[in-house]
């Protein structure tokens, strides 16, 4: 397994940025860019919820399954994902700071397949840089007020 972290700071409160990262409906097309999110489960909220979501970036036989498997409000956020490339577990931890929010992304990979494996364990900065670019849109998104 490869664990790869990133960290960002949102100038909001951390109840504001929470209740971003906890709308399901919306997170998916801004944290991952999908272009489609289809519900696996009837609630569109809390621990349990499932869908569905396909990106340009994975294509279109690689869609990516996603559980909500822990919420602790408004601190954490555990997901796990699970794609024809890798198992993932996807954690966000919050911390409030003055008038700002520490938004800390901690991904943990566990590829399947030879190739998957080489390619994550030579590629963690690459990772980085994806998780980077995630927080810095859903960064931008939520202080422009378009949510």
């Amino acid at each position: 397994m490869t664990t790869v972290y990133s960290s960002i700071t949102i100038e909001a409160p951390i109840s504001q940025v929470f209740a971003f990262f906890t709308d399901f409906e919306r997170l998916p097309y801004v944290l991952h860019e999908a272009q489609s999110v289809t519900f696996l489960t009837p609630q569109h909220t809390g621990v349990g919820v499932e869908w569905v979501q396909l990106t340009e970036e994975d294509g279109p036989d690689n869609p990516d399954h996603r559980r909500v498997t822990e919420i602790v409000e408004p601190t954490k956020l555990v997901m796990k994902s699970d794609d024809k490339n890798a198992l993932e577990t996807i954690e966000f931890r919050f911390t409030a700071r003055e008038e700002t929010t520490m938004v800390n992304f901690q991904l943990d990979v566990q590829p399947k397949g030879l190739f998957a494996r080489f390619m994550v364990r030579l590629l963690p900065q690459t990772i980085r840089a994806y998780m980077e670019a995630d927080l810095q849109r859903v960064k931008e998104v939520l202080l422009s007020g378009q949510h």
